[in-house]
């Protein structure tokens, strides 16, 4: 059986004014959102829809720091896995930075 491949990145979201959408480096249409101007119920609001989409649009990033996470671990004890995790650490602070919307 064949493992299906996520759409290639980088995303990137577009904004209209009634929905988010991720887009992949190919075009191709990852995930869409939209909300409600006024009432919470069966979709969010504009701010939370944003929040919601922009933590979507760091999939990629984070997955890939997860990977290099679980390598990092399996490293024999010394220098070269001190180093590795030190890398990791510092792309994870900038995956989550992108997940939370942050510069």
């Amino acid at each position: 059986m064949t493992q299906a491949k996520h759409t290639p990145g980088p995303w990137k979201i577009i904004a209209t004014n009634v929905s988010f959408t991720i887009v992949g480096a190919d075009g191709v249409h990852v995930m869409k959102t939209s909300w409600h101007g006024h009432v919470r119920e069966h979709y969010p609001l504009m701010a939370e829809a944003l929040v919601n989409i922009t933590l979507a649009s760091a999939a990629l990033e984070l997955l890939a720091v997860a990977k290099r996470l679980e390598y990092a671990a399996r490293m024999e004890p010394g220098k070269d896995r001190l180093a590795a995790f030190q890398t990791v650490a510092e792309e994870a602070r900038a995956a989550i930075a992108k997940a939370e919307g942050r510069p």
